[in-house]
């Protein structure tokens, strides 16, 4: 990798935090922030990127509104195109795999209004996630979404805050249990997250469980211990769990962006 490609970890946490919009929805006349999206474009085609338990619920699409931040403030777009994902409940029981992810399709308009707010990440970004060390440099894993707990709605000027996690500690999926549950490594990895999270300014906070963050991206990167910098990250997956094992540790996991892959060549985007 080229030395213009290496940055300081501060220009990657503000760049990934573009590449993941809030999504809301309206609940017994109250917003709600619910979930998180990543934007891509693909051979002129643009889409969100989120879990599909957000996107759906008994099969249906959801109500969804993406937030925007414009000129008059903060927007709500209104998500009403097409959707194709993975369903938990459309598998049977014998031969269960649940991806859990769903693109959104985006009409030109719609796409213009989140390219005014956020990055959209392409194909040649994107990668598989693996666990491997190159000489003196180590990968890490940058997770980033809209937690609900530190999202929440009180008031009409909406603000959205986007945490963003760094881990090494990346596992393929080795609770057989979890194979029934259709979570397998053919289509998912785990990483495990530090319970005390710290912030820029030193001092630590818990997260919890973070809900909202579903459908956030995770991104890989290495890092160079001599210079203190970072590559260019590359997108390796959508962030679908968040859960704590049989040793209560707290563990993400994710779906592999093969299964984006297969929805994007079933939606003639790769073609």
């Amino acid at each position: 990798m080229t030395p213009e490609h290496w940055k300081k970890l501060s220009h990657i946490r503000d760049q990934v935090k573009r590449q993941n919009v809030p999504l809301y929805s309206v609940q017994e006349a109250k917003l709600h922030q619910v979930a998180s999206a990543v934007p891509i474009k693909i051979n002129g085609r643009s889409f969100l990127v989120t879990a599909s338990h957000a996107a759906f619920k008994n099969g249906q699409p959801v109500s969804l509104y993406a937030g925007l931040i414009s000129d008059d403030g903060f927007q709500l777009l209104c998500l009403e195109n097409f959707r194709s994902g993975f369903l938990r409940e459309s598998y049977d029981h014998e031969n269960v795999v649940d991806a859990d992810i769903t693109t959104i399709h985006l009409d030109f308009a719609e796409a213009a209004a989140l390219e005014s707010t956020y990055q959209f990440s392409e194909i040649q970004e994107f990668s598989p996630a693996e666990p491997r060390n190159i000489g003196r440099s180590i990968f890490h894993y940058l997770i980033a979404g809209y937690p609900s707990k530190r999202n929440l709605i009180v008031r009409r000027a909406i603000s959205p805050t986007c945490v963003h996690l760094i881990t090494p500690s990346y596992r393929d999926i080795e609770d057989k249990r979890r194979y029934k549950r259709g979570i397998k490594t053919s289509h998912h990895f785990e990483l495990l997250v530090a319970r005390n999270l710290r912030k820029d300014s030193e001092s630590k906070f818990k997260l919890g469980m973070p809900a909202g963050m579903s459908g956030g991206g995770i991104w890989r990167f290495e890092s160079d211990q001599n210079s203190q910098t970072v590559s260019h990250p590359l997108l390796v997956g959508i962030l679908i769990e968040a859960r704590l094992d049989r040793n209560c540790k707290k563990v993400i996991t994710a779906s592999r962006l093969n299964n984006l892959v297969h929805l994007l060549n079933a939606s003639s985007a790769l073609t």
